[in-house]
C-alpha cells in the first residue's frame, strides 16, 4: 500500500512539473513575441507596430501663377495642406530648388530656363520621390512678352476701389454688394491672363484698400 501511495504522489508530481513547465515555455513565447513587437497575427505591417505614412500632399494655390516670355527666375509661394520638410515642387514633373517654410508652405524657384515660351506648367507638390504621394496640379501660365509701348487689357469688373500688390504682381478690387458674380469679395485678379486668382469674403460691400 505504500508503493503504491509513493507512486502516486511521483505521478502527481510529474504532472505538475509538466504543467508548470507548459506555463513558462507559453510566458517566455509571449515575452519573445513582444520583444520583436509582434502580435502573434498579421496585420500587414512591419512587426506589427503602426505604419507612419506621409500624408498626400494638398496644393490650393501658387503666387504668382503666370509670367511673361523671357522673364528672370521667379520665386513661386506654394499655399496647401500636408506639406513636409522633403516636400518639392515639380515644374512639368521636375523638381526645382524648394524651401520648406511650413506644413501649409513652401517656395521655389523657378529658373529662368523654363520661362522662355509660350505656354503653361503644370506645378505639384511631391512630399517624397519615393512613395509618390504627389498633389493635383495647378496651373502656371506663361504669356507672350508685352509688345514696346502702352499695354493695355481691359478688365470686366466694376470695383468699389483697387489696389496692386507689387510684391506678388495681382491686382486687388473690392467688390460691391449689388455685384452679381462676386458680391462682397476681395478679389486677387491677375492682370496678364485677367482672371481671377482667388477671393475673399469681407463682409458687407466693401470698401477702400490698402496693401501693406
Amino acid at each position: 500500500m505504500r508503493n503504491e501511495t509513493s507512486l502516486l504522489s511521483l505521478l502527481r508530481q510529474d504532472d505538475r512539473k509538466r504543467r508548470d513547465n507548459g506555463i513558462l515555455l507559453t510566458l517566455f513565447a509571449l515575452l519573445v513575441l513582444n520583444a520583436c513587437g509582434g502580435s502573434g497575427n498579421s496585420t500587414g505591417n512591419n512587426g506589427g507596430g503602426l505604419i507612419s505614412q506621409t500624408p498626400t500632399p494638398t496644393l490650393v494655390s501658387i503666387v504668382p501663377s503666370s509670367a511673361m516670355a523671357g522673364s528672370a527666375a521667379v520665386t513661386i509661394q506654394a499655399n496647401g495642406t500636408n506639406f513636409d520638410r522633403p516636400s518639392v515642387l515639380q515644374w512639368n514633373g521636375s523638381a526645382v530648388p524648394t524651401t520648406f517654410v511650413n506644413a501649409n508652405q513652401l517656395t521655389a524657384r523657378v529658373p529662368s530656363s523654363d520661362l522662355v515660351s509660350v505656354g503653361t506648367a503644370n506645378v505639384t507638390i511631391s512630399n517624397s520621390s519615393s512613395d509618390g504621394l504627389t498633389s493635383a496640379a495647378l496651373t502656371f501660365t506663361i504669356a507672350p512678352a508685352l509688345a514696346p509701348g502702352t499695354w493695355v487689357r481691359a478688365l470686366s469688373y466694376a470695383p468699389n476701389d483697387v489696389a496692386w500688390d507689387s510684391v506678388h504682381g495681382y491686382l486687388l478690387a473690392s467688390m460691391p454688394a449689388q455685384d452679381s458674380a462676386n458680391p462682397n469679395t476681395i478679389l486677387m485678379i491677375d492682370p496678364i491672363s485677367a482672371t481671377v486668382v482667388t477671393k475673399v469674403p469681407s463682409g458687407n460691400n466693401p470698401n477702400l484698400l490698402s496693401v501693406s
